[in-house]
């Protein structure tokens, strides 16, 4: 009989047939993966090569990334002064803003075109509604000479509005907060509308000014530089640049070309009292962000908000001196005074009697005096201009812009309006459409109109004297030449025009010689009649004076008289500017 202990064959060997599968599957195995095992491995730089290779060439992908980060610029990102950020939130915005970045040029904006969803995408007319536009302009309006190569007087009319940027940020925070873009607003450039005080007292010719911008090249020298020719350009968005587009947009964000485009400079000015070249500043108007500047710093606030200068304590009053009553000294009178005899002839003459005699008081010559000078007077201080960054962060930045394109002879109104970069633009997938991802630009309103503009006469005219035997007046006439007041007397007769051309000295800015040069002191009036006993009021007494009555430029008749001109201000302030120039060799021919 068989053994119990023996089992069938499958039972006596199924750890043998587990073992042997086991070791194909593993043969097999070892033989695939030899067999498919590549040569070479792809490195994170793209490149190819063998296992044993691998260690050498990332290492040398790592130290190319590391000289690639070292030359990179290291944006500056500056957390704002926590006292700094608290005013800012109550002034002059009014509610909590979640950004704190106010939109600095050095920003970075170089943003990763991420997909937004589309409900949520940014538009762009959306942006520009909440666009602020600028304030009411300032302005500067005034006859100078340009420190240039061959210098001649230029009309120069200076705009300056107040461009609440705050505001701006705020708006747009909101708006591009949901497709992850910072509020970094880049001014593209600044545009200046005029219009023309026409002859029926309306507005028109309505036109965008070309202004006027000045830098000064490497050699030292100021020159005019057009926008295009500085300002680096924005390449328009084809769909597939979107770096390109960009990195431009960060480079025009630099404080230099956004100082250019809001804050252009101009050439130094000659001024004439003291006979040197002056900063063009002395004629930029003042605003509240100059205002708050120049306040003390325990005083300074956010431009806007009102500031309450420190009233000076009063000075007490002069006290008039007490004027005593002092008696006369006794004196002793001599017998003989009196009333002389009869029959006596007094030899003085009355009142009679006999003079006491005498001691001569001492009598002390008078000085001499000498000549009277003037003292030049000094160019007006400029105001205050904060530095660009500091205007930002305090939410008001100053925008201006030069003109000197106009007719003297008119009157014209200004106002401005920004043109900024379209934050959007290079981003399609932020933007609701592709056509709001292509519009490089987007414009503020146009502020304001300012005050009616007019340049001061070139020519201003004074009835200073009369020859009523003649029939002629003396009329004194004021012109600048060089930057430099002049005057010239003429003698006019009824039906004459007013003024005319002479010579007069002056001095040369650019070589500093005197030089004789022609001026035209032609007023454009022509005198129609005279009254040599004209009644005036002088205070409290009536007494005559010469009037001239003529017809002005526009052929309106006017009238003045020699008491009215030769006591005005701005007469005697004229007379005191050519007697300055007197001193450095002008002279009426």
């Amino acid at each position: 009989m068989a053994s119990a202990k023996q089992g069938n064959f499958f039972e006596r060997h199924v750890e043998k047939v587990v073992l042997g599968v086991f070791i194909l599957v593993l043969l097999y195995a070892v033989a695939h993966w030899a067999g498919s095992s590549p040569r070479t491995l792809k490195t994170p730089g793209g490149q190819e090569v063998a296992p044993e290779q691998v260690d050498a060439e990332l290492l040398r992908e790592a130290q190319n990334a590391k000289q690639w980060k070292d030359h990179q610029e290291v944006p500056r990102l500056v957390p704002p002064d926590p006292a700094e950020f608290d005013a800012l939130m109550n002034q002059p915005f009014g509610s909590q803003v979640t950004v704190t970045d106010l939109g600095s040029p050095v920003a970075v904006i170089e943003q990763k075109d991420e997909a937004v969803l589309p409900d949520l995408r940014a538009e762009l007319a959306s942006l520009a509604q909440v666009i602020p536009a600028p304030d009411t302009p300032r302005f500067s309006a005034e006859r100078v000479l340009p420190m240039v190569e061959a210098p001649e007087d230029v009309a120069l009319v200076t705009v300056e509005s107040v461009y609440p940027w705050g505001e701006l940020f705020k708006n747009w925070s909101s708006l591009l907060a949901q497709v992850g873009l910072p509020a970094t607003p880049i001014v593209a450039d600044v545009q200046v509308q005029r219009e023309e005080l026409l002859p029926d007292g309306s507005w028109g010719n309505t036109t965008i000014v070309q202004t006027v911008r000045v830098l000064t090249d490497t050699q030292n020298k100021s020159v005019i530089v057009r926008r295009d020719s500085y300002v680096p350009p924005v390449p328009p968005f084809t769909g597939e640049n979107s770096d390109a587009v960009r990195q431009a947009m960060t480079q025009l964000s630099q404080t230099v070309y956004q100082q250019f485009l809001l804050q252009p400079e101009y050439f130094y000015v000659w001024w004439g009292p003291k006979s040197e070249w002056v900063p063009w500043q002395i004629y930029l108007p003042k605003t509240p962000v100059s205002e708050a500047a120049e306040a003390p710093a325990e005083m300074r606030t956010i431009p806007g908000t009102e500031v309450r200068p420190v009233a000076p304590t009063p000075a007490p009053a002069p006290v008039a001196p007490v004027r005593r009553r002092v008696p006369a000294p006794a004196q002793d009178l001599p017998p003989d005074m009196g009333m002389p005899p009869p029959g006596y002839e007094p030899p003085y003459g009355p009142p009679y009697g006999t003079p006491r005699p005498t001691t001569p008081r001492p009598v002390t010559p008078t000085p001499a005096l000498a000549p009277r000078t003037i003292a030049a007077i000094e160019p007006p201080t400029p105001p205050a201009v904060p530095d660009l960054l500091k205007q930002i962060e305090n939410g008001q930045v100053l925008v201006w812009a030069h003109d000197t394109s106009i007719d003297p002879r008119k009157t014209y109104r200004y106002r401005l309006r920004v043109a900024f970069l379209n934050p959007l633009l290079g981003l399609p997938l932020k933007a609701k459409t592709d056509a709001d991802a292509r519009t490089a630009t987007v414009l503020s309103p146009f502020g304001p109109w300012s005050k009616a503009v007019s340049i001061p006469k070139a020519t201003q005219m004074f009835l200073t004297g009369a020859n009523p035997m003649e029939g002629s007046v003396k009329v004194t006439i004021f012109a600048r030449s060089f930057g430099q007041g002049v005057q010239a007397n003429f003698t006019v007769r009824r039906g004459e025009p007013v003024g005319g051309v002479r010579k007069v000295k002056v001095i040369n800015p650019v070589s500093g010689e005197e030089q004789e040069v022609q001026v035209d002191f032609s007023t454009g009036a022509v005198a129609t009649d005279f009254d040599f006993n004209k009644p005036v009021l002088k205070g409290n007494f009536s007494t005559t004076t010469v009037e001239m009555v003529y017809l002005d430029e526009q052929g309106r008749l006017q009238s003045r008289n020699s008491a009215a001109d030769e006591s005005s201000d701005t007469y005697k302030k004229l007379r005191d500017e050519t007697q300055r120039a007197v001193t450095r060799g002008l002279t009426e021919r």
